[in-house]
């Protein structure tokens, strides 16, 4: 592992327990658990080999938990759906921080790390002091390189990633203003503000619910899934009929423990 400037990552260790209230997406992990971990810095992301085994990895368990241990042959659309974890997970914190005053960490992908696991949200840390928050540096210099990356090595959209990049900034405004009411209209400002100029501009609505311009993939993994804020508007559109007829009864049983009712998928 890269040698890390821990005395500057402790200046940042109070940062989670004051955000960890918006819950795990917003948290940083302390300075000192780096210490004998697995953890990759955005910039080691970058590589092509290391991101081709993010990919893999999610692959492989996104596999091993299907209902009926379904092969995962689309790997674009798991590298779309990882992204998309790994876009909120990286903006979170910094949405947070924002809207509850607070500092964030610095949007340097050189010293924003983060660490495999096998579920949940993935850790993230930071090796530098905290800063002023900055949604949108954050989007420049943490997700915006590793939505090109992804782009060029798994023949993925921009659109697409752009649009993963959005419904990020929407949930974490959308999951403050939920803890937090009184934070609400900083929160739907912050949510316009981000989504109305470029880079974001045109991904989806900018106010009221969210429904993006463009598809994540995620119904095209047995996940037994699909988002709510997705382009397929309506139940009615041949491939929200085609999802519900491909349905085999025992993924259907899975679903219905799990009260996910696919004669009414969350499609607005």
């Amino acid at each position: 592992m890269n040698e890390l400037d821990m005395a500057d990552a402790s200046m940042g260790r109070d940062a989670s327990p004051r955000l960890a209230r918006f819950g795990p997406f917003f948290e940083l992990a302390a300075a000192d658990a780096g210490d004998g971990g697995d953890w990759h810095s955005v910039s080691e992301l970058l590589e092509p080999g290391l991101l081709a085994d993010r990919v893999e990895y999610a692959r492989a368990t996104i596999e091993a938990r299907s209902p009926e241990r379904e092969p995962v042959t689309d790997v674009r659309a798991v590298a779309s759906t990882m992204a998309l974890g790994l876009f909120a997970r990286l903006l979170s914190p910094v949405i947070g921080a924002v809207l509850a005053a607070e500092p964030a960490m610095r949007a340097d992908p050189a010293t924003t790390w983060l660490r495999t696991v096998v579920s949940g949200p993935v850790p993230l840390r930071t090796s530098r002091p905290l800063v002023a928050a900055s949604p949108d540096e954050a989007v420049e210099h943490l997700v915006l390189p590793l939505a090109g990356a992804m782009s060029r090595q798994f023949r993925l959209s921009m659109r697409i990633l752009l649009g993963n990049t959005a419904a990020a900034v929407v949930g974490a405004c959308h999951v403050v203003s939920h803890v937090e009411p009184g934070l609400a209209g900083q929160a739907s400002a912050l949510r316009e503000r981000m989504l109305s100029p470029p880079p974001l501009r045109g991904t989806g609505t900018t106010s009221g619910p969210f429904v993006r311009t463009s598809c994540c993939l995620i119904y095209r993994l047995p996940m037994d899934y699909i988002c709510g804020n997705c382009i397929l508007v309506s139940r009615q559109t041949p491939t929200a009929q085609r999802i519900a007829g491909a349905i085999t009864p025992a993924r259907r049983m899975s679903a219905q423990r799990r009260n996910i009712d696919f004669g009414q998928p969350p499609f607005r």
